[in-house]
């Protein structure tokens, strides 16, 4: 798996939780360019958690801001786990 992988998985797992017509981008923000709240960031991290077979640090929700914040964390727990080629 490769970082474009990630991104294109998030970027799906996103776009199922952003009201319809929202662009979700690598550098859009979470809160205020996708409208996730609290609640939503939870339901994103069990999404991403399942999707890619991986166990986040339940505060680790809060330390992301980005769409790449979510790609960066994500590639570092695979890359970890030998799951993901290179960053």
């Amino acid at each position: 798996m490769t970082r474009s992988d990630v991104l294109q998985r998030i970027q799906t797992i996103l776009k199922a939780v952003v009201p319809s017509g929202v662009e979700v981008r690598v550098d859009s923000r979470l809160r205020t360019d996708l409208g996730i709240d609290s609640l939503t960031a939870v339901e994103v991290l069990l999404y991403v958690e399942r999707e890619f077979r991986i166990r986040l640090d339940d505060d680790s929700i809060y330390e992301v801001r980005t769409v790449s914040d979510v790609v960066e964390l994500v590639s570092k727990e695979l890359m970890n786990s030998g799951q993901m080629e290179g960053v």
